[in-house]
This record gives C-alpha cells, sequence and structure tokens, in this order.
C-alpha cells in the first residue's frame, strides 16, 4: 500500500469518528454537552408565569415521570392553586401536572419540560435546579 493511500486512509477514519449525529431539524448541536439548540431553548427561553406565591407554571407542558403521589382535584373546585398547594405542603415535592381534573405531585431532578397539547404544569423555584 501507498504511503498517500495509507494517509487517505487515516484520515477518513478519523474524520467518521469524530463526526457527531445531525438530528432532522438541522440543529446546532453543542459538542461539550451533546444538546441541540432545542434542548437548551426548552428550558432557558421559556417566558413562566408565576404565581402570587412565586410558583412558576405554563400551559400544555408535562414533566414527564417522576411522580410521587397524584389526586383528583376537578376543575369546578380547582386546579392550578389547588395543585400547586398540594405540592408545597408534600415533602420532597418540587414540581407538578394538573391535567383533566388530576393533579401530578413530582419530584423532579431538574426542570426538563416537555411540551405537550393540554394541561399546566408547575414548579417550586425554590425547591429545584433550574
Amino acid at each position: 500500500m501507498s504511503e498517500t493511500a495509507l494517509i487517505f486512509i487515516v484520515l477518513l477514519s478519523v474524520i467518521s469518528s469524530n463526526s457527531h449525529p445531525i438530528d432532522v431539524k438541522s440543529n446546532i448541536r453543542n459538542r461539550a454537552t451533546g444538546k441541540t439548540s432545542d434542548d437548551d431553548e426548552s428550558k432557558t427561553a421559556i417566558d413562566w408565569n408565576t404565581t402570587t406565591g412565586g410558583v412558576k407554571w405554563l400551559r400544555n407542558c408535562d414533566f414527564p415521570g417522576y411522580d410521587i403521589k397524584y389526586q383528583f382535584m376537578p376543575i369546578e373546585k380547582c386546579h392550578l392553586k389547588c395543585c400547586s398547594q398540594a405540592c408545597m405542603a408534600l415533602s420532597g415535592c418540587n414540581a407538578f401536572r394538573w391535567n383533566d381534573g388530576w393533579c401530578f405531585l413530582k419530584k423532579l431532578p431538574s426542570l426538563n419540560r416537555t411540551p405537550v397539547a393540554s394541561g399546566t404544569c408547575g414548579f417550586l423555584p425554590h425547591e429545584i435546579k433550574q
């Protein structure tokens, strides 16, 4: 094998080992974190609503998993207010999701929101890393 062919093979293997997958949306992938621009945007570019008690909330979102308790809270009585108060009263709860009358109390390791078609999610800023 010639020296030129050997250099070409080595160069080709280096290029293929350093390539990063590009997702379908053509987001910019951060080499240090491996996250796309959409990942970062979903956490930092959100304009959260704030209650008078300091609870942050947003419509049409969820924090998938990490449920520690759930209970029925019909909309006729209350939803966001009762669900956030239930979270504040439960030791270890730092986030919640209310949807179709159900309040899901959560213990999140970090703030990782997922957009969905309905419901409301919220968190206690003093209880979670942002």
